[in-house]
Protein backbone atom coordinates (compact mmCIF):
# COMPACT_ATOMS: atom_id res chain seq x y z
CA UNK A 1 0.00 0.00 0.00
CA UNK A 2 1.09 3.51 -1.20
CA UNK A 3 2.21 5.36 2.04
CA UNK A 4 0.21 9.00 1.96
CA UNK A 5 2.73 11.51 3.81
CA UNK A 6 -0.60 13.85 4.77
CA UNK A 7 -2.36 11.26 6.44
CA UNK A 8 -2.02 11.07 10.10
CA UNK A 9 0.23 7.75 11.10
CA UNK A 10 -2.07 6.90 13.84
CA UNK A 11 -5.36 7.23 11.65
CA UNK A 12 -6.77 3.49 10.73
CA UNK A 13 -7.20 3.27 6.92
CA UNK A 14 -10.70 3.73 6.69
CA UNK A 15 -10.04 7.50 7.98
CA UNK A 16 -11.32 6.21 11.84
CA UNK A 17 -9.51 6.81 14.84
CA UNK A 18 -7.98 4.44 17.92
CA UNK A 19 -9.70 6.33 20.32
CA UNK A 20 -13.49 4.71 20.77
CA UNK A 21 -14.99 8.04 21.49
CA UNK A 22 -15.70 11.27 19.45
CA UNK A 23 -14.21 14.71 21.05
CA UNK A 24 -17.40 15.89 22.68
CA UNK A 25 -17.61 12.65 24.23
CA UNK A 26 -14.43 12.73 25.83
CA UNK A 27 -14.53 16.47 26.39
CA UNK A 28 -17.26 15.47 28.72
CA UNK A 29 -15.73 12.74 30.53
CA UNK A 30 -12.80 14.79 31.22
CA UNK A 31 -15.00 17.45 32.78
CA UNK A 32 -16.63 15.08 35.26
CA UNK A 33 -13.26 13.59 35.99
CA UNK A 34 -11.65 16.57 36.97
CA UNK A 35 -14.95 17.92 38.97
CA UNK A 36 -14.91 14.61 41.05
CA UNK A 37 -10.87 15.41 41.53
CA UNK A 38 -11.34 18.86 42.53
CA UNK A 39 -13.91 17.92 44.97
CA UNK A 40 -12.02 14.81 46.82
CA UNK A 41 -9.43 17.68 47.31
CA UNK A 42 -12.08 20.40 48.54
CA UNK A 43 -13.38 17.55 51.00
CA UNK A 44 -9.91 17.34 52.22
CA UNK A 45 -8.93 20.62 52.47
CA UNK A 46 -12.14 20.89 54.59
CA UNK A 47 -11.15 18.13 56.60
CA UNK A 48 -7.49 19.26 57.29
CA UNK A 49 -9.41 22.79 58.43
CA UNK A 50 -11.56 21.17 60.85
CA UNK A 51 -8.54 19.66 62.24
CA UNK A 52 -6.45 23.15 62.96
CA UNK A 53 -9.32 25.00 63.53
CA UNK A 54 -11.74 22.92 65.89
CA UNK A 55 -12.41 24.89 69.34
CA UNK A 56 -11.54 22.41 72.29
CA UNK A 57 -14.93 20.93 73.46
CA UNK A 58 -15.71 22.73 76.96
CA UNK A 59 -14.54 20.88 79.96
CA UNK A 60 -11.60 18.95 78.06
CA UNK A 61 -8.99 20.32 79.61
CA UNK A 62 -8.46 17.88 82.86
CA UNK A 63 -6.44 19.18 85.18
CA UNK A 64 -6.28 16.80 87.61
CA UNK A 65 -4.78 14.85 85.27
CA UNK A 66 -1.92 16.92 84.24
CA UNK A 67 -1.35 17.05 87.80
CA UNK A 68 -0.61 13.72 87.87
CA UNK A 69 1.61 14.22 84.70
CA UNK A 70 5.76 13.56 85.23
CA UNK A 71 8.77 13.69 82.53
CA UNK A 72 12.60 13.21 82.64
CA UNK A 73 14.91 15.85 82.78
CA UNK A 74 17.50 16.75 81.30
CA UNK A 75 19.98 15.68 83.83
CA UNK A 76 18.54 11.97 84.34
CA UNK A 77 16.18 12.83 86.92
CA UNK A 78 12.30 13.86 87.10
CA UNK A 79 9.72 16.17 87.22
CA UNK A 80 6.81 15.80 89.04
CA UNK A 81 3.86 18.40 88.26
CA UNK A 82 2.27 17.46 91.24
CA UNK A 83 5.64 18.97 93.39
CA UNK A 84 3.94 22.60 91.91
CA UNK A 85 0.37 22.30 92.50
CA UNK A 86 0.51 24.59 95.96
CA UNK A 87 1.84 27.52 94.59
CA UNK A 88 1.30 29.88 91.70
CA UNK A 89 2.95 28.24 88.43
CA UNK A 90 3.85 29.19 84.66
CA UNK A 91 4.71 26.74 82.28
CA UNK A 92 6.45 27.43 79.49
CA UNK A 93 6.43 25.65 76.62
CA UNK A 94 9.78 25.73 74.26
CA UNK A 95 11.88 24.20 72.19
CA UNK A 96 15.93 24.68 71.26
CA UNK A 97 14.80 24.82 67.30
CA UNK A 98 12.33 27.75 68.02
CA UNK A 99 14.49 31.12 67.95
CA UNK A 100 11.50 32.99 69.54
CA UNK A 101 11.49 30.45 72.73
CA UNK A 102 15.29 31.06 72.84
CA UNK A 103 15.30 34.84 72.75
CA UNK A 104 12.02 34.59 75.77
CA UNK A 105 13.93 31.92 77.70
CA UNK A 106 16.75 34.94 79.48
CA UNK A 107 13.76 36.83 80.78
CA UNK A 108 12.27 34.19 82.17
CA UNK A 109 15.29 33.06 83.91
CA UNK A 110 16.00 36.97 85.50
CA UNK A 111 11.71 36.90 86.52
CA UNK A 112 12.19 33.12 87.97
CA UNK A 113 15.17 34.55 90.07
CA UNK A 114 13.53 37.97 90.91
CA UNK A 115 10.30 35.64 92.16
CA UNK A 116 12.41 33.10 94.40
CA UNK A 117 13.73 36.27 96.32
CA UNK A 118 9.85 37.58 96.82
CA UNK A 119 8.31 36.23 100.25
CA UNK A 120 4.70 34.59 100.01
CA UNK A 121 3.37 33.13 96.82
CA UNK A 122 5.60 33.73 94.51
CA UNK A 123 5.54 32.19 90.75
CA UNK A 124 7.23 29.53 89.94
CA UNK A 125 8.44 28.39 86.49
CA UNK A 126 8.43 25.33 84.58
CA UNK A 127 9.98 25.18 81.25
CA UNK A 128 8.64 22.07 79.47
CA UNK A 129 10.31 21.29 76.31
CA UNK A 130 8.91 19.88 73.22
CA UNK A 131 12.21 18.30 71.95
CA UNK A 132 14.50 15.42 72.73
CA UNK A 133 16.43 15.21 75.83
CA UNK A 134 19.73 15.46 74.21
CA UNK A 135 19.53 18.56 72.40
CA UNK A 136 18.11 20.08 75.49
CA UNK A 137 20.66 19.15 77.72
CA UNK A 138 23.45 20.15 75.29
CA UNK A 139 21.24 23.14 75.01
CA UNK A 140 21.27 24.39 79.06
CA UNK A 141 25.02 22.74 78.70
CA UNK A 142 25.31 26.33 77.37
CA UNK A 143 22.78 28.45 78.56
CA UNK A 144 21.83 26.97 81.91
CA UNK A 145 18.54 27.94 83.40
CA UNK A 146 17.63 28.79 86.94
CA UNK A 147 14.53 26.76 86.90
CA UNK A 148 13.31 23.64 86.84
CA UNK A 149 13.06 22.08 83.10
CA UNK A 150 11.25 18.73 81.56
CA UNK A 151 11.75 16.73 78.44
CA UNK A 152 7.76 15.90 77.09
CA UNK A 153 8.86 15.72 73.75
CA UNK A 154 4.92 15.35 71.32
CA UNK A 155 3.71 14.86 74.53
CA UNK A 156 4.09 18.46 75.56
CA UNK A 157 2.76 19.95 72.15
CA UNK A 158 -0.23 17.60 72.79
CA UNK A 159 -0.78 19.54 76.51
CA UNK A 160 -0.31 23.24 74.67
CA UNK A 161 -3.41 22.17 72.53
CA UNK A 162 -5.00 21.00 75.65
CA UNK A 163 -4.54 24.58 77.09
CA UNK A 164 -5.91 25.95 74.36
CA UNK A 165 -2.89 26.07 72.05
CA UNK A 166 -4.92 25.34 68.62
CA UNK A 167 -2.04 25.57 66.60
CA UNK A 168 0.62 24.18 68.51
CA UNK A 169 2.81 27.24 68.04
CA UNK A 170 5.82 27.82 70.11
CA UNK A 171 6.14 29.46 72.61
CA UNK A 172 3.27 28.98 74.43
CA UNK A 173 3.00 29.36 78.02
CA UNK A 174 0.33 28.81 80.53
CA UNK A 175 -0.63 30.14 83.79
CA UNK A 176 -2.11 27.99 86.89
CA UNK A 177 -2.80 29.48 90.23
CA UNK A 178 -5.01 27.79 92.71
CA UNK A 179 -4.53 24.62 91.09
CA UNK A 180 -6.41 25.94 87.92
CA UNK A 181 -6.00 28.07 84.46
CA UNK A 182 -5.62 31.50 84.80
CA UNK A 183 -4.32 32.72 81.75
CA UNK A 184 -2.49 31.74 78.39
CA UNK A 185 -0.22 33.19 75.77
CA UNK A 186 0.77 32.33 72.60
CA UNK A 187 3.84 33.72 71.30
CA UNK A 188 7.32 35.49 72.49
CA UNK A 189 6.65 37.53 75.51
CA UNK A 190 8.74 40.78 77.14
CA UNK A 191 8.76 41.45 80.55
CA UNK A 192 6.38 44.18 80.80
CA UNK A 193 3.61 41.58 79.33
CA UNK A 194 4.62 38.94 81.98
CA UNK A 195 4.56 41.05 84.74
CA UNK A 196 1.55 42.25 84.01
CA UNK A 197 -0.16 38.82 83.51
CA UNK A 198 1.67 37.34 86.73
CA UNK A 199 0.60 40.61 88.94
CA UNK A 200 -3.15 40.45 88.05
CA UNK A 201 -3.53 36.49 88.74
CA UNK A 202 -1.04 36.06 91.34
Amino acid sequence: MRHDPNRPTDAKPDGGSDNPMGPQAWHRRRTVMVGVAAGAVGLATSLWMQRQTKAPSEGKLDLDLFWQQSWPSPSGGTVRLADFKNRPLIVNFWATWCAPCVRELPMLARFSAAEAQTPGSSWRVLGLAADQAPAVGQFLQHTPLPFPVAVGGLEALQWSREFGNLQGGLPFTAFLAGGALVATHVGEMDLAKLTSLTQSKR
